[in-house]
């Protein structure tokens, strides 16, 4: 029986048809969803913060932060058979939820952070981002299915939206 397997923040998790991947309520927080097209692998990593600091451990914390998820889930899905050449890239999320008085002008939100630290961590991964649904200040939800590779995005203010 297929499931949805649900990626909570700080989490990266991989599927195959017919089990399919979803996170609720992402706000600052950015989801990075990868797909290799040919093995049907989607993995998705919920990054709260944009960097790891220096004293981080390795190995269960990677996927806590923009900087080290994209490293770790390409490696996961290496490991089950995808191909870094074939990978796609998407992220969802970096929200600014929150406005705080006394901000510094121009200062990036935290949800800013997280999208840069994300693609920047793409970038130097060798991997082009194919598609975004960012920033505002609404929520999202997705639902990621490997079989189609297709990446749905809900919005408290938007409609839906295939990425």
């Amino acid at each position: 029986m297929p499931e949805t397997f649900k990626v909570g923040m700080a989490q990266a998790m991989l599927a195959v048809p017919p089990d399919k991947l979803a996170c609720f309520g992402i706000g600052s927080c950015v989801c990075l969803a990868l797909y290799d097209p040919e093995k049907k692998i989607a993995g998705l990593a919920h990054c709260m913060l944009p960097s790891a600091p220096p004293s981080a451990p390795g190995g269960g914390e990677a996927a806590k932060y923009a900087d080290t998820a994209v490293a770790h889930l390409i490696g996961a899905m290496e490991k089950k058979g995808a191909k870094r050449g074939r990978l796609s890239a998407r992220l969802v999320g970096g929200a600014n939820m929150f406005s705080f008085g006394g901000k510094a002008e121009g200062a990036e939100s935290l949800g800013e952070r997280n999208l840069r630290a994300a693609r920047e961590s793409l970038k130097a991964q060798g991997l082009a981002l194919s598609a975004e649904e960012s920033g505002g200040s609404a929520g999202r939800s997705i639902e990621f299915d490997p079989e189609s590779g297709s990446l749905l995005v809900r919005s408290a203010r938007a409609e839906m939206r295939w990425l």
